[in-house]
């Protein structure tokens, strides 16, 4: 079992426990917890295969886990359907270049704040998180580089 969260009980937004995840018969992520806080980042960093992917696919609901819990906010989400746990804030933001690129860096921004939920994330959240951004946000989303 890996312990890798170090955040106080009263500070936890999400709370990973003794997560164990099938495909089939493969294990893909064994017995692993972690807790994170508000304002903290955790990196997962694994070899191809090694179940970093279905981990996170997992917390937001796209696959369901073999045993132990998920934690948001203090609840228990663990069992709640993927559009329930959008709802609450719980979403993944796949790997690729899924954007509009006939629009603008902004209009991409604009649209996928329309079903954001309500939080300290908007705009202009954003572009202080990105500083690079508000420079290039006329800039078709098409002609940025990918790491952009």
């Amino acid at each position: 079992m890996s312990d890798l969260g170090t955040t106080s009980p009263s500070h936890r937004l999400l709370e990973v426990a003794n997560l164990t995840i099938h495909h089939g018969q493969l294990r893909a992520v064994d017995d692993i917890s972690f807790s994170l806080g508000t304002s903290e980042v955790l990196a997962i960093i694994g070899a191809n295969g090694a179940g970093k992917s279905t981990l996170l696919r997992t917390i937001a609901g796209l696959h369901i886990q073999t045993s132990g819990t998920i934690g948001f906010e203090g609840e228990e989400v663990s069992k709640l359907r993927t559009f329930r746990r959008v709802r609450r804030g719980i979403s993944l933001v796949p790997e690729g270049r899924r954007l509009f690129p006939s629009l603008t860096l902004e209009e991409n921004i604009q649209v996928g704040a329309q079903k954001a939920a309500a939080g300290v994330f908007n705009i202009a959240a954003v572009y202080e998180l990105f500083t690079w951004m508000p420079a290039r946000r006329r800039q078709k989303v098409g002609q940025l580089s990918g790491g952009e």
